[in-house]
């Protein structure tokens, strides 16, 4: 069977199921039946006899598929190739409106299941609009006019890769409508590491996803989730996490825990809204907690310093560690409500002097490094610009036991 055969009997199957579930549920109320060909000779003994019936005394409401274009993007081993096709169809003038419901039903559904894989070729699918051309009278002298219609669509095969139609992105399990991916992976090289597949320093990979989404209305999951995105960037949340998973189809998935990190909002008069998120790789988090309670740390560094005394060796000079301190500094993020930040900042700011504090420090989520001992405050810094209640820097030391 030839291709252009195959496309006439896929279309008459699927307009013909389409008329019947119509006529079943009462939209049209004309039973048509569609025979479809590639032979234009078979089409003009149907437009000049209409003399095939089917039960019912139904006559065929024939229609002509013809292939007008054919063409390549790119080449033979990675590409498209395109082809486009018109429907001639020649109507019932009585069945007009059934005709048009049908054809827009098709559009509506071919359209909106635009991706198939047939044969294990990936195909991408584009339907337009019946259009009415003109009337015809009938050619076997008897009195009927036929209404003569076109309908256009196209098919592009995907040859040795994929399309965007054949990914799904998935958010915390709910897969959502998107309309483009961009992927980043800015990777870290470490000098004194063998070539080779390294994999076992997280860190040294800033693996950053964008996803453009159109704006989608509904109370579906779908809808749901596009709506929580959009608060993601819209409202006054941070470190908000997701599990995100991008599947291409047959080739490669890509899962990762990540983390909201901008978003932005840009459309005109007239456009389809729609927004960007840009989300980042969860990575190993390094906690510090005050008197057990932790509180948002922007920045922070653990300085130990030790005092060394030297002793004569022979011809050399030795040293010896008798003694050591400990300096933690943290800038941190004002947050009224934790009376523990209230605590420390009102001391900062009212001269309170030798107040004990029990500071711990975790280093990393598996095979963990911790250090708790009790600190004084030596130093701290409260400044603003145009904001207050934001930032300040605190310096602690390691109190005398």
């Amino acid at each position: 069977m030839s291709k252009l055969n195959s496309q006439a009997s896929s279309i008459q199957s699927k307009i013909n199921d389409i008329a019947e579930t119509l006529y079943d549920a009462t939209t049209i109320t004309d039973k048509v039946v569609f025979l479809v060909t590639d032979s234009e000779q078979k089409f003009d003994d149907y437009t000049t006899q209409m003399e095939f019936k089917v039960n019912d005394n139904i006559y065929y409401t024939p229609v002509l598929i013809k292939r007008v274009l054919a063409t390549k993007e790119n080449d033979f081993v990675y590409g498209k190739f395109i082809e486009s096709y018109t429907l001639d169809v020649l109507a019932y003038e009585e069945n007009k409106l059934s005709i048009e419901k049908i054809f827009d039903e098709l559009s509506e559904q071919e359209n909106d299941a635009d991706f198939e894989v047939v044969n294990n070729e990936q195909t991408k699918k584009v339907h337009g609009k019946l259009i009415f051309r003109q009337t015809i009278n009938a050619g076997s002298g008897r009195n009927k006019h036929y209404l003569y219609y076109t309908y256009d669509y196209s098919i592009a095969t995907v040859i040795g890769s994929v399309v965007k139609e054949s990914t799904n992105v998935s958010i915390d399990g709910t897969e959502i409508d998107f309309i483009s991916v961009s992927f980043q992976n800015d990777k870290v090289q470490i000098p004194n590491v063998a070539y080779g597949t390294n994999t076992n320093l997280i860190s040294t990979n800033g693996r950053v996803i964008g996803l453009t989404l159109p704006i989608v209305k509904g109370t579906s999951n779908a809808a749901t989730k596009n709506q929580e995105l959009f608060d993601d960037i819209t409202l006054a949340r941070y470190n908000k996490a997701h599990t995100l998973s991008w599947v291409i189809d047959g080739y490669k998935t890509v899962a990762l825990d990540v983390v909201v990190r901008s978003g932005s909002v840009n459309y005109n008069n007239d456009e389809l809204v729609s927004f960007v998120i840009i989300f980042e790789q969860q990575l190993p988090r390094t906690t510090l907690t005050i008197d057990s309670v932790t509180v948002p740390v922007i920045s922070l560094s653990f300085n130990r310093d030790y005092n060394a005394e030297n002793i004569v060796q022979g011809e050399e000079i030795g040293s010896v560690a008798v003694s050591s301190a400990a300096t933690i500094t943290a800038r941190i993020a004002h947050d009224h409500t934790i009376e523990k930040s209230r605590t420390i900042l009102t001391e900062i700011l009212n001269n309170t002097i030798g107040t004990t504090y029990s500071l711990s420090l975790t280093v990393g989520t598996t095979n963990t490094i911790t250090h708790t001992d009790d600190y004084i405050i030596k130093s701290g810094t409260y400044n603003y610009e145009q904001t207050g209640e934001l930032i300040y820097e605190v310096t602690f030391i390691k109190e005398i036991d």
